[in-house]
């Protein structure tokens, strides 16, 4: 079981100095660049810790935990024997962070230069599922970075991307596309990836799976169904479409509640799961006023779409909006 730790936690854990880290004085460095295949015997950049919090205050709180250590914007080699990276990479190698590996500005369209981040658990022997994540109107991928650390404390690879709101759904579908493309090199099982979205983001997330642009097992939709992408289910009647999650609240004044009801209802018309998680207040934000219930329900559905994922150790607790 994954839990959060309080915020402000996190300076608490202490900082590890890794074999090639500027600090240590080593000079072991392996550079990924992209479109190469890394081959070879390569060392374990990976140190692990066993550190606590303070045993009086875990018992309290009742994380008493285990965790790796943090390395503050460390440079780390990626231990891939098969790497083939097709984006542009803004760096040679991934950083470290809170125990997540994070690879960012991957462009994933070279058509229309659009970037991904990538945030993944350090690999091992099991697939992963992986998420895209699709951000507010007017925002970016960096506005879910606290989002993308929780996905990937759950043991997803979280990809957070930039999309053009006109072209919303032909970029979500291209991400996708990346992804899949290079799931050996991040660990991705191809058969588990899912598109999320927040708001406008989760319009267009719905509207590309329904149109059967984009081809994943799962989509969540947080604040942002219309009565658009109901009709679209409507247009493609008899598809198969993936299991959805839907997250609205009643009083939001951006998204009426009728609409999540109303997808959720022709979803499952078509023979698919559809669950709808509606809560009385909270507005277009309600996600965050019921974060632990809304945390469950995430987790919950991903477990029973994807299937249990190993506990990872990690304690990741996002505090900023998926958008």
């Amino acid at each position: 079981q994954i839990r959060a730790i309080p915020s402000g936690k996190e300076s608490m854990f202490p900082v590890c100095p890794l074999p090639g880290d500027p600090r240590t004085g080593g000079r072991q460095h392996v550079h990924r660049q992209p479109g190469a295949v890394t081959s070879g015997a390569l060392p374990v950049l990976l140190l692990v810790v066993f550190a606590s919090h303070g045993v009086a205050e875990a018992q309290q709180s009742g994380i008493f935990s285990l965790s790796t250590c943090i390395v503050e914007e460390a440079s780390l080699t990626l231990l891939q024997t098969s790497a083939n990276v097709t984006g542009q990479a803004g760096t040679a190698h991934p950083t470290l962070k809170s125990g997540i590996l994070i690879e960012k500005d991957l462009i994933y369209s070279e058509e229309s230069g659009l970037a991904l981040d990538v945030y993944y658990p350090p690999l091992g022997t099991e697939l992963r599922p992986a998420v895209i994540m699709a951000h507010a109107h007017l925002a970016d991928k960096s506005a879910q970075s606290d989002w993308a650390m929780q996905f990937a404390g759950w043991g997803f690879v979280a990809a957070p991307a930039n999309y053009v709101s006109s072209s919303g759904k032909q970029d979500l579908t291209d991400a996708v596309d990346w992804l899949r493309q290079n799931a050996a090199t991040y660990g991705i099982d191809p058969e588990r990836i899912a598109l999320a979205g927040y708001s406008w983001g989760a319009d267009l997330a719905a509207k590309a799976v329904i149109a059967k642009h984009a081809d994943v097992q799962a989509v969540l939709v947080v604040s942002g169904a219309t009565d658009q992408a109901v009709g679209m289910v409507e247009d493609y009647h008899g598809k198969q479409l993936p299991p959805f999650l839907i997250v609205q609240a009643e009083d939001d004044k951006h998204v009426a509640a009728d609409d999540a009801r109303a997808l959720q209802a022709a979803i499952e018309e078509t023979g698919t799961e559809a669950e709808l998680v509606m809560y009385d207040s909270g507005g277009h934000s309600a996600w965050k006023t019921h974060r632990d219930d809304f945390d469950e329900h995430v987790q919950a559905f991903f477990a029973r779409v994807f299937g249990e994922l190993p506990a990872l150790g990690l304690m990741i607790q996002a505090t900023s909006s998926p958008v």
